[in-house]
């Protein structure tokens, strides 16, 4: 995914999957802040549906935090 974005930085579905990756292995900082970035990106993008799936990632993993 990091190499999509070097490409493609505004690509927010890339931006949620690699906070996927991320908290997958357990690196929670790095998911949250790609998971704002996401946020962010699709908030321009005016994409409520993405905008809620994102905040409720980012609810989750702050909770276990």
């Amino acid at each position: 995914y990091k190499q999509l974005l070097e490409f493609s930085p505004d690509n927010a579905s890339a931006y949620y999957n690699l906070g996927l990756a991320f908290k997958e292995r357990g690196r929670k900082s790095e998911a949250i802040a790609a998971w704002k970035k996401t946020l962010n990106l699709y908030q321009q993008q005016n994409n409520s549906q993405e905008v809620e799936r994102v905040k409720s990632a980012l609810a989750e993993i702050e909770k276990n935090e």
